[in-house]
C-alpha cells in the first residue's frame, strides 16, 4: 500500500453512512461528520484510534435552525447573531442581509469582524471538548465570495481581494485558538488552485487545507480535467503544503463508475505526496467511495522527485513501483525503464498513454491492481496499453454563473495563474505571473471574448454550488450539503 498518502471519507449525511464502518477507519486517515454525530465518531476512533475525526462546522455563514440534538452546521448559529449581534452579518449595498444564493437559511457572515471570530473559535472548541473529534473541518473559506452572491454588491467586501482580507482576519483568530487548544484546523479552501498565494499565506493559520477540485472540477466523467498548467499548480500546492508541515486533502470529482478520473486523480497525488497529503474520488459525500486495486499497490517509498519527461507526461519512481501520469491534451508513449505490472498491465515496458490517464505500477509482476481498461477492450495490450481517453479537459466554470451541474463538488475556482512548476523537468520553469488569465488557457488573454467566456464559467459555477451544498436545515427538516466552497473548487 502507499504509504507515502493516505485517504479521506467525507460522510455528511445525516445519519451518516458507514456499510462498512471498520474498514472505513482502517483505510482511512481522515473522516469528516457532521457536528451531531459524536456517536459515529467514537466508533471510528474504537475502530481505529490513529484514524483522525474531523467535525464539520461552516466558516462563513451561520445556519439558521440546529441540527440533530440542538447542534450547529456552522460556527455561529444565526439565532445567535440575529438581535444580540446584527454586526456580524454580512449586508449588501442596500443594507440587507445576504443569505448563500438560493439557501435562505444560510446567512453568510461578516468573517472580517472579531467578535464573530472570536465566538466562532469559542463555539466549536467547546463542540470539539464534548465529544472524540480530533478537530474542525472549516467549509467555506473562499478566496472569493462569488460562490455565492456577487461581490460587488457586498457594502463591506467588494472585491476579492477584500474579502480574502477579511478572511484572513477570521483564520488568524481562529484558527490559533483551535489549535492552542490541541485541535486541528483543516479548511476548504475555495479557488486554491486560482489563488495559490493566498492559500498558502492562510496556511500559516492553520493544520492543513483542501482542495475540492483537485486535477477535475466536473462530477460528468471525461469532463474536467484541468490542463496542464493548472495540474502543475495543484501539484506545486502538495508540495508547497507539505514543505510548512501542512496536511493537504485532495478530492477529485469522480463518479464511483468513473475509474479514469479516480485513478489519474490519485496518481497525481502520488506526484507531490510525501506523508501528509490524503486523498478522496467521489462526488457523493454519503456513501463510501469506490476503493481501486491501486490503492492497495505496494509501491514502496519514493525515490526522488516527479519528473516530467518533456512529452507532456509525467513520472515518480518508488522503491518498488512507478506512478505515470499524462495531463497533457496529447497522447504520449511512455517508457517505463523496466518491467513493470498493474492498472491492467503485466511485465509492460512502455506503455501508450491518452490525455488524462495514468497508470500506478509495481515492479515485474507483483501488480496488486487489478485492470482498469478502456471501454471496449477486452484485454489490456502489454507495452501499448490505451487507457479510456477522456472527452474533454476545459476550464472550471467560475463561481459566479450557472452551467452544468456537478454532483458534490464544494468549491469551484476560476483560471489559476500559471505557476513555476515544482516537478522536475528539463524546459525552462514557467514564470509565476501576478495577473490571472481571463480564460483557463496557457496564453494569457484578456480578449472580450475571454472575458465573456470567464463570465460565463462564473455563471455556470454558482448555479451548480446550488445543488452540492450540504447543510441540515432544521424547519425542512433535510440534510444540506454545505457543501463547502463554492462547491466546486
Amino acid at each position: 500500500m502507499a504509504d507515502v498518502a493516505g485517504h479521506v471519507r467525507l460522510a455528511l449525511a445525516t445519519p451518516s453512512q458507514f456499510p462498512a464502518l471498520t474498514t472505513t477507519a482502517k483505510r482511512s486517515s481522515y473522516v469528516v461528520l457532521q457536528a451531531w454525530d459524536t456517536a459515529k465518531a467514537a466508533q471510528l476512533k474504537a475502530a481505529n484510534p490513529n484514524v483522525t475525526v474531523l467535525m464539520y462546522q461552516n466558516a462563513s455563514a451561520m445556519a439558521k435552525g440546529a441540527g440533530a440534538g440542538g447542534v450547529y452546521s456552522s460556527g455561529v448559529g444565526m439565532e445567535q447573531a440575529d438581535t444580540a449581534h446584527p454586526d456580524w452579518f454580512l449586508k449588501d449595498t442596500s443594507g440587507k442581509r445576504i443569505t448563500e444564493g438560493g439557501y435562505d437559511w444560510l446567512y453568510m457572515a461578516d468573517v472580517g469582524n472579531a467578535s464573530y471570530a472570536s465566538t466562532w473559535a469559542a463555539n466549536v472548541l467547546a463542540r470539539l471538548n464534548s465529544g472524540p473529534w480530533d478537530g474542525v473541518f472549516m467549509d467555506d473559506v473562499n478566496t472569493t465570495a462569488a460562490y455565492h452572491t456577487d461581490p460587488s454588491k457586498i457594502a463591506a467586501y467588494p472585491n476579492d481581494a477584500s474579502y480574502q482580507a477579511a478572511t484572513r482576519a477570521l483564520l488568524a483568530i481562529a484558527g490559533p485558538r483551535i489549535r492552542a487548544a490541541g485541535k486541528l484546523a483543516i479548511a476548504n479552501i475555495g479557488s486554491w488552485s486560482e489563488n495559490p498565494t493566498v492559500a498558502k499565506d492562510w496556511l500559516q493559520f492553520l493544520d492543513g487545507g483542501m482542495d475540492e477540485m483537485f486535477v477535475k472540477w466536473s462530477a460528468t466523467p471525461g469532463v474536467g480535467y484541468r490542463p496542464a498548467i493548472d495540474w502543475k499548480t495543484q501539484i506545486n500546492a502538495i508540495q508547497a503544503a507539505e514543505a510548512m508541515g501542512k496536511r493537504y486533502l485532495a478530492v477529485t470529482q469522480a463518479g464511483g463508475d468513473d475509474t479514469q478520473a479516480q485513478l489519474y486523480g490519485w496518481a497525481s497525488v502520488l506526484m507531490a505526496a510525501n506523508k501528509t497529503t490524503a486523498y478522496l474520488a467521489g462526488t457523493n459525500y454519503n456513501a463510501d467511495p469506490t476503493w481501486l486495486p491501486e490503492y492497495d499497490a505496494h509501491i514502496g517509498d519514493p525515490a526522488g522527485a516527479a519528473t516530467a519527461l518533456g512529452n507532456g507526461a509525467y513520472t515518480r519512481k518508488f522503491s518498488n513501483g512507478l506512478v505515470v501520469v499524462n495531463p497533457s491534451g496529447s497522447t504520449v508513449k511512455v517508457a517505463f525503464g523496466g518491467a513493470y505490472s498493474g492498472s491492467g498491465l503485466t511485465n509492460a515496458t512502455s506503455a501508450t498513454l491518452a490525455p488524462d490517464t495514468a497508470l500506478v505500477l509495481t515492479k515485474g509482476d507483483q501488480a496488486t491492481a487489478g485492470p482498469i481498461l478502456a471501454p471496449g477492450d477486452p484485454t489490456p495490450v502489454v507495452d501499448s496499453p490505451q487507457p479510456p481517453s477522456p472527452s474533454s479537459g476545459g476550464t472550471p466554470p467560475s463561481p459566479s454563473s450557472g452551467g452544468p451541474t456537478a454532483s458534490a463538488p464544494v468549491t469551484q475556482p476560476a483560471p489559476p495563474a500559471a505557476p513555476k512548476p515544482v516537478v522536475t523537468s528539463t524546459k525552462k520553469p514557467v514564470k509565476k505571473t501576478t495577473k490571472k488569465p481571463a480564460t483557463k488557457s496557457t496564453k494569457k488573454s484578456t480578449s472580450t471574448k475571454s472575458k465573456a467566456a470567464a463570465k460565463a464559467r462564473a455563471a455556470r459555477l454558482a448555479k451548480q454550488r446550488k445543488k452540492t451544498k450540504t447543510t441540515h436545515h432544521a424547519k425542512a427538516k433535510t440534510t444540506k450539503k454545505v457543501v463547502a466552497k463554492a462547491n466546486r473548487r
